[in-house]
């Protein structure tokens, strides 16, 4: 949950074609189930909390469905079936209702949750370079405007969306150009190849802009991107 009291994780049974979903207690009791249930006929590979109490999940059906932690009903759902299959999901930690999702054909989508429910449309699209799929999303925990994306080929995406909402009209192409902070590529690792892991690649939760990444050597690396942006 936002409060960090609360933590939701999902269990999926491809051979069943069903998934569990577990509120497990992360404040008095840690590790401690305080609600489980079973979700039929949906294979759901990522959940995320958006508030204190409402969880947002993605499914193999590419159905993105939102939830409220003191039942176990769906609120209500979507399916996002254009730009490939929804692989990672993740939700800022400093703006509710505000989620990412990565698919396999390099897709990203930023989300908010009221336009959703009036129009059911994305904010924002970005893209990985060559359709790298994305394996993982990370929102910055210090800063509300900036994200992490990770492809399969180990490169690390830095964006920073502030462009994209003190800017009414820009072009698709300039809104990537601006918003891609800074690319993490492969020079400075020892182990070159498909890296399609999760949770490799993290924020420092207290240093702004810091950020650590782990090979598939297992060697660590960690760095602050330098853009010269701050002085244009």
């Amino acid at each position: 949950s936002r409060d960090k009291k609360e933590l939701v994780k999902c269990q999926a049974d491809r051979k069943e074609g069903q998934s569990t979903i577990k509120i497990v207690d992360n404040s008095d009791k840690v590790g401690t189930p305080l609600r489980r249930f079973n979700v039929e006929a949906s294979v759901i590979h990522s959940v995320s909390f958006l508030d204190n109490n409402l969880y947002v999940t993605c499914s193999d059906e590419n159905v993105v469905s939102f939830w409220d932690k003191r039942s176990d009903s769906q609120l209500w759902s979507f399916t996002d079936s254009q730009d490939g299959n929804i692989t990672s999901l993740s939700s800022s930690s400093q703006l509710d209702g505000f989620f990412a999702t990565g698919t396999d054909a390099g897709v990203i989508k930023l989300w908010d949750l009221r336009a959703i429910m009036s129009q059911q449309q994305e904010m924002v699209s970005f893209y990985h370079s060559n359709e790298d799929p994305v394996v993982d999303l990370q929102f910055s925990p210090t800063n509300s405007t900036e994200f992490l994306s990770v492809g399969k080929s180990g490169n690390v995406y830095q964006w920073d969306t502030d462009f994209f909402f003190t800017n009414e009209e820009v072009d698709e192409e300039d809104l990537h150009l601006q918003c891609l902070k800074f690319l993490h590529t492969g020079g400075s690792r020892r182990s070159i190849g498909a890296n399609d892991k999760r949770n490799m690649v993290n924020w420092h939760p207290a240093i702004d802009q810091l950020v650590g990444t782990i090979d598939n050597d297992c060697s660590i690396a960690a760095y602050k991107a330098f853009t010269g942006r701050e002085e244009e």
